[in-house]
């Protein structure tokens, strides 16, 4: 999970390969996709819930999950994500052209994957 709004269009709108560890823009434009929103209600985001829970992941020595203003959404087995109370649906089709955009806006998404320290390990 992001809370930045760059960062969200970023992985939306590429494919990842594991075989070459890169990103490259979606190119299906027949493709429904989906993007889950979680809903930050306060005082209680951080507080567990039945079955799941919101952490923080950026507050780290290490910068990837602070470059990506990352958050992860802790849930138990068995947890459906799309059904969860805070949670809402937002369905789009990709455009070549918007991709590619997004994708060369971030540096090919070089701007979310600062270099770790146990990379040079």
């Amino acid at each position: 999970m992001t809370s930045d709004l760059e960062v969200m269009k970023f992985f939306a709108t590429t494919d990842y390969d594991g075989k070459s560890d890169k990103y490259d823009p979606h190119l299906d434009i027949d493709e429904l996709e989906g993007i889950y929103c979680y809903e930050l209600q306060y005082p209680t985001v951080f507080q567990q819930h039945c079955g799941y829970s919101l952490k923080t992941i950026g507050k780290q020595m290490f910068m990837r999950p602070g470059t990506q203003c990352g958050f992860l959404l802790q849930m138990e087995q068995g947890v459906d994500l799309k059904t969860l109370p805070k949670v809402t649906s937002v369905y789009f089709r990709h455009n070549l052209v918007v991709s590619e955009e997004i994708f060369r806006k971030s540096k090919n998404g070089e701007e979310y994957f600062a270099t770790d320290i146990l990379q040079m390990a």
